[in-house]
């Protein structure tokens, strides 16, 4: 006779529910279009009391909003007081669209398209974090929309378009035509100069053992910011895969995000 298995799926879930409810949060999945017509999927946290301040979390190149860290981080920032979000840009994940079409441009948009939906919830205040690619994104996003009173950018390119890893991890995922069409959008994409018209303060993170966008990238992004901090975490990669670079990522942006 076989021992039982000790891991029991509905038991686990009921757990986490439980752990939900002493924490006073409610997470929710939402949809919303964008202006393509596109619907976008998204878990959006909620704290126990009333706020008029929404998080809002951008996972990067090839990513979704179920990457560990940032469903962690999204608890973490319900448990102190904020309404989090946590969404697919379209063409991965969950969200309607094709990924030939995931270039900065459309992703802005979408982000855009985030913050009005949680506008006409009645939030009045925005905080935008972002990963690689969904770091470029959130500045330039604040470049232009006065409703983003602050950012977290986390190991983005400086210059995608220059960035060999970040283009060939693109362009095997696409045909010869959306190759062009992705590389003419990206020598397009000048962050850098963009980055001159924030207004609000930026922290920028980078780990000091990520092979896939140098650490002097972060530090030109963040010297092209009027007020910008940067915080270089040592021994973290680029996708914060062990718990040690989690906790060190999660606890560096909950310590510096302003109370909501």
């Amino acid at each position: 006779m076989g021992l039982r298995p000790l891991f029991n799926p509905q038991l686990w879930r009921l757990f986490k529910d439980v752990c939900r409810a002493m924490l006073h949060m409610a997470e929710e999945k939402i949809r919303f279009r964008n202006r393509l017509g596109e619907t976008l999927v998204g878990i959006i946290h909620t704290p126990k009391k009333p706020t008029q301040t929404a998080v809002i979390v951008c996972h990067g190149l090839r990513g979704t909003k179920d990457i560990l860290w940032i469903a962690e981080l999204c608890n973490a920032l319900a448990r102190k007081g904020y309404c989090a979000l946590r969404f697919d840009f379209s063409g991965n994940g969950e969200s309607e669209g094709s990924f030939t079409h995931s270039i900065y441009s459309k992703e802005v948009e979408d982000l855009k398209t985030a913050i009005d939906y949680l506008e006409n919830q009645g939030y009045v205040r925005f905080i935008t974090i972002g990963h690689s690619m969904g770091g470029g994104v959130v500045l330039l996003e604040a470049a232009k929309d006065i409703r983003v009173a602050a950012v977290v950018e986390i190991a983005a390119p400086a210059h995608p378009a220059k960035n060999e890893a970040f283009v060939r991890g693109v362009l095997t995922r696409l045909g010869i035509k959306e190759q062009d069409t992705f590389v003419r959008s990206l020598q397009a994409t000048d962050i850098v100069s963009l980055c001159a018209k924030i207004k609000v303060r930026v922290l920028v993170i980078h780990g000091d053992a990520d092979n896939r966008v140098p650490i002097a990238d972060s530090k030109e992004l963040c010297a092209s910011i009027n007020h910008c901090t940067l915080t270089i975490l040592p021994s973290a990669d680029h996708y914060f895969d062990t718990a040690s670079e989690r906790n060190n990522l999660i606890t560096t942006i909950m310590e510096w995000i302003p109370a909501p």
